[in-house]
């Protein structure tokens, strides 16, 4: 094979090869939602006052690992893009770990990452890159340690599930049942595994006697359902569908195909399947928060996070498949990579291309209007009423991905309901953003406006301005400069 390990020190590739994908990733952009606002805002608060508390509603791993980095002296966009090096770093390595195979490991991740929804939501300040991790490192360290003495993947193992609903609430799920499985797949040494996992649950536990002390609920107080369980399972039925994989499909085909050689008691072991089964436990777990608790609907992104462990689980099963046969392994895992990646960008990324080509020429249109504002200059983001939520919503997912700003913080000036703040950014030109709105009495020389939801009334609230069609948004410059 061309993929061949003739390099010794595969961590030094892995590097490259992970910096390589975050250096085209941040030129593609940083996407912010209002979810990524807090996490920034918690970042900021321990590498400010070493303040490690946070909103109980938000789990705590992903604020905590931005703000240490932070603390370290790097700006909030540059601990975004060292969390996102170090994320492709350790799903390089987990693949490695199973694949022996230093070119087949960079094709994994490609194999990933050439899935333009997963690519993209990687981009975003959330958990889900970082959880993508742990599900990896979960499930392949339980595997190896099943069919392994090796103690380093059982320190492995408690690790990652540990870590697990530290980075995203519903993690518990999924370390339960991995936990179970690690429990009862020997019958061995039950005791002393009850111990390894009771220590495993100490991260969680604390963080969750916090939550109790402060809202009184085990991950913050949340209302009711609104949508049933029926509701929440054709929803995700529909996003499924809409949003096909081909990596989903191979892996269903898979799991009827293990359930079958279990059943003629060929030589596959059961645990296989109780592994491969993982993805579903999630998808069942996503259906049950979503009728429990009134969250955002089910959607591509809660989903995504699964697809790198998919694609890891059908190395498994072909790394199961011909275990003594490593010539066939290597085919049929090329011949794997190549159908998954012609699926992706064929069928799945057109379709997405279409969507998003507008997009990117009214970020272009908008990137070349703000590089023409003089350097040291206040912008205003326009809210659509006196909550600057809006504004806030505009500055996190579109200006700040396009300017890269650099000391992107959070300032208390500025009342938005309960909150007390101003989003602010300064870019490499030395702009400032602040939200304004209707009401306020002094209005920069510049601003910004979405579109999207504009009254058809909103140009008299600003006679004094000259409008610039920027696409998705308008700019407005005062008449007299």
């Amino acid at each position: 094979m061309i993929l061949n390990n003739n390099y010794k020190n595969h961590y030094l590739w892995f590097s490259f090869v992970a910096l390589v994908v975050v250096l085209l990733q941040s030129k593609l952009g940083i996407r912010y939602s209002y979810d990524s606002n807090w996490y920034i805002i918690f970042a900021n608060r321990i590498s400010e006052n070493l303040d490690f508390t946070h909103q109980p509603v938000y789990a705590p791993l992903y604020s905590w690992s931005l703000g240490f980095l932070n603390l370290i002296g790097l700006s909030t966009i540059l601990s975004i893009l060292v969390y996102w090096w170090v994320s492709y770093f350790f799903i390089l390595i987990g693949f490695y770990l199973l694949l022996k195979n230093i070119g087949f490991s960079v094709l994994g991740l490609f194999v990933v990452l050439s899935n333009l929804t997963v690519s993209s939501l990687f981009r975003f300040v959330w958990t889900e890159l970082g959880y993508s991790v742990l599900l990896i490192f979960s499930v392949l360290s339980l595997y190896k340690l099943i069919n392994s003495s090796n103690k380093n993947y059982k320190v492995l193992f408690l690790l990652s599930i540990s870590l697990l609903p530290l980075q995203r609430y519903i993690g518990g799920f999924i370390s339960v049942y991995l936990g179970l499985i690690y429990l009862f797949f020997n019958n061995k040494n039950i005791l002393k595994k009850s111990f390894e996992l009771f220590l495993a649950t100490i991260p969680i536990s604390t963080v969750v006697i916090w939550n109790l002390f402060v809202s009184g609920f085990i991950s913050g107080k949340r209302k009711s359902a609104t949508s049933s369980l029926i509701d929440n399972l054709k929803q995700t039925l529909n996003v499924l569908y809409h949003n096909f994989s081909p990596e989903w499909l191979i892996f269903i085909f898979i799991c009827f195909v293990i359930i079958i050689l279990i059943t003629k008691k060929k030589k596959i072991s059961p645990i296989l399947f109780f592994i491969f089964f993982t993805p579903i436990i999630q998808v069942c777990a996503q259906i049950y928060s979503n009728s429990t608790y009134s969250i955002d609907a089910i959607q591509p992104r809660y989903f995504i996070v699964i697809t790198p462990l998919i694609v890891l689980l059908l190395m498994l099963f072909l790394n199961e498949i011909f275990k003594k046969k490593h010539a066939y392994f290597q085919y049929y895992s090329f011949l794997l990579f190549f159908i998954l990646v012609s699926c992706n960008l064929f069928t799945i990324n057109k379709r997405h291309h279409s969507v998003n080509s507008n997009n990117e020429v009214s970020y272009k249109e908008i990137k070349r209007y703000i590089n023409t504002i003089p350097e040291d200059s206040k912008i205003g983001v326009f809210a659509k009423n006196t909550i600057c939520r809006q504004a806030e919503l505009i500055l996190t997912s579109k200006i700040i991905p396009i300017t890269h700003c650099q000391n992107y913080k959070i300032n208390g000036d500025y009342i938005t309901e309960d909150l007390i703040y101003t989003p602010t950014c300064n870019n490499l030109k030395g702009h400032v953003y602040v939200p304004i709105n209707y009401d306020s009495k002094i209005k920069p020389n510049y601003i910004i406006i979405d579109k999207i939801g504009l009254s058809h009334d909103w140009k008299m609230y600003f006679k004094n301005y000259n409008i610039v069609d920027l696409g998705s948004f308008f700019g407005l410059i005062k008449s007299n400069l």
